[in-house]
């Protein structure tokens, strides 16, 4: 049985606390929150757990194996040091980090303390894009030509997202970018994006953009909105991947679709998954304990991912095409 902290269990952390719930083999050791009426609740609901407002406590009084981190992504790195300090392993929500030098010192950090870090990008671990990568890897579709992503919704992320400088990118592009790596089994070689923010939105930042990408070797285009009226598609976006032999095609209302110039279109059935999303990060975290390597979504990996916001980010900033090398810096 692994004993997790979670630090952060209000807002989102209320979807991670179901999540350990209803797991056989993890635990909660202690929880750590700074809103005291959500801890005594939370703790309370799970009959008692040890309640902390300070994570540094936490880890130095509580015996546990994991750290789980629910808090804003500014803070991420800070308390993932402070896990693999007291030999903790960390399981973060996404994005890793606020920026890239913040991302990397936490996978050296990781490195140096040889902990597991993983990084819960729960988007790629859906029937839907599981499904969608085994069809294309099959041939059916013959090569991959280039691809079309779309993102549009208006939420109510709460008041810090709502400051937050480039919230699309960091909130949901980072799952959208991190499924593009996923499906097409390859990683970006260059990004060029505008990005903007409309005078109606509510956010701070810029929420809507047009991202080119080069998906090695495979052109895809992004566009995305979280201040969008009228139709919108879904968490998950809808996605066009354009082959030699037809056109794969997803979204919330239709499904996953096959359309070939032969065959016409065809509903694609999809394959069985005893859990997805957070449920499947936290049961891929604890088997790569067990058998001793690197979860899917691990650290170093992640960087990559991690590498198209803020690369995307500097591309509208300076109006230039940033490539792989560069992205990794940014």
């Amino acid at each position: 049985m692994l004993r997790c902290i979670q630090v952060g269990v209000g807002g989102f952390g209320g979807r991670w606390l179901s999540a350990i719930n209803g797991s056989s083999s993890v635990k909660h050791a202690a929880m750590v929150d700074i809103d005291g009426e959500t801890l005594a609740k939370a703790s309370a609901e799970f009959g008692g757990v040890p309640a902390y407002s300070d994570y540094k406590e936490a880890f130095g009084d509580v015996d546990a194996d994991f750290a789980l981190v629910v808090v804003p992504p500014f803070t991420h790195e800070e308390v993932a040091v402070a896990a693999f300090d007291s030999g903790l392993h960390v399981l973060t929500e996404k994005p890793m980090a606020h920026e890239m030098t913040s991302a990397n010192r936490m996978v050296k950090k990781s490195i140096d303390a040889d902990r597991t870090l993983m990084v819960s990008q729960n988007y790629r671990f859906r029937k839907w894009i599981r499904t969608a990568r085994a069809y294309l890897e099959s041939g059916e579709l013959g090569e991959i030509s280039h691809g079309f992503v779309s993102f549009r919704l208006n939420p109510d992320w709460g008041p810090f997202r709502q400051k937050m400088d480039d919230v699309l990118m960091i909130e949901m592009s980072i799952h959208h970018f991190d499924m593009m790596r996923y499906l097409l089994g390859r990683d970006p070689e260059s990004i060029y994006a505008r990005t903007w923010n409309p005078p109606w939105s509510w956010f701070r930042g810029d929420c809507a953009a047009a991202i080119s990408i080069d998906m090695g070797g495979i052109p895809v285009l992004y566009e995305g909105s979280s201040v969008s009226f009228g139709a919108h598609t879904g968490w998950n976006g809808e996605w066009r991947i354009e082959c030699e032999k037809g056109s794969l095609d997803f979204d919330e209302n239709r499904g996953l679709r096959a359309t070939t110039v032969k065959g016409g279109e065809t509903e694609i059935p999809l394959i069985e998954m005893d859990v997805e999303d957070q449920e499947y990060s936290l049961s891929e975290f604890e088997s790569s304990l067990g058998e001793n390597r690197q979860p899917e979504t691990n650290g170093p990996d992640n960087l990559k991912s991690l590498a198209m916001v803020f690369g995307a980010i500097r591309s509208k900033s300076t109006g230039e095409v940033v490539g792989f090398e560069d992205l990794l810096k940014c």
